[in-house]
């Protein structure tokens, strides 16, 4: 059961009349051990949901709203990679979704804003005089939906992929009891055109830095 939150709720674009999700969810997958460095996993995911929360599409503007059926289902795959004690790690993660709006009204017969393909890719090097770098690479595929009128058409947001990375130095005292960290960080940094919303546009390049202290 998930219960809709705040956001679903009394949010600009929120629907008070929201009830509660029901789902059964199947999850059957492989790990793979043994392999030197070399981790993989690989989940199947079957979810059969009842008023579902999902998003729907007002033209200029969107709400949530509660999809009475729906199937959502896929593959998931991760690779992992951890070299020298820690000082190399690398991560791959890959998603493949279908997803099914049984709602006989409707004439795109999947779900609203999801995305057939997502992929994810992580490399983050530790050195032992606390430098790190870390850099993030993440992919999210063509997402359709039914634009509401009196002749529904289907519309189509395009694909994306965003590179983040972030440079820190961490100096540690008294056993690590202590610790301050410096860090600049960059997101989107090809400062890629993408939309999270239909026809808004998502945050361009973003660089910033800043400190932290652990006591």
């Amino acid at each position: 059961t998930a219960f809709p939150d705040l956001k679903t709720l009394y949010s600009s674009n929120g629907n008070p009349e929201l009830d509660a999700e029901h789902a059964y969810n199947l999850d059957a997958g492989i790990s793979v051990r043994g392999l030197g460095p070399l981790w993989a996993d690989v989940t199947y995911f079957r979810c059969d949901a009842f008023d579902l929360i999902g998003k729907k599409d007002l033209g200029n503007s969107y709400t949530f709203e509660n999809v009475d059926r729906a199937l959502i289902s896929g593959v998931e795959s991760d690779l992992k990679l951890q070299l020298f004690d820690e000082l190399l790690y690398a991560k791959v993660s890959h998603t493949w979704m279908q997803t099914q709006d049984r709602r006989g009204e409707r004439k795109l017969k999947s779900l609203d804003f999801r995305p057939e393909q997502r992929l994810a890719a992580d490399l983050r090097l530790n050195f032992g005089f606390g430098l790190s770098l870390a850099a993030q690479y993440f992919y999210t595929g063509e997402r359709r939906y039914e634009l509401q009128g009196r002749e529904a058409t289907i519309e189509t947001m395009p694909e994306y992929g965003l590179t983040n990375a972030r440079v820190a130095q961490r100096f540690n005292w008294r056993g690590g009891r202590y610790a301050l960290e410096l860090f600049v960080q960059g997101r989107n940094l090809f400062d890629v055109y993408y939309e999270q919303s239909p026809q808004k546009a998502a945050p361009g390049r973003n660089l910033y830095g800043g400190l932290s202290l652990e006591f």
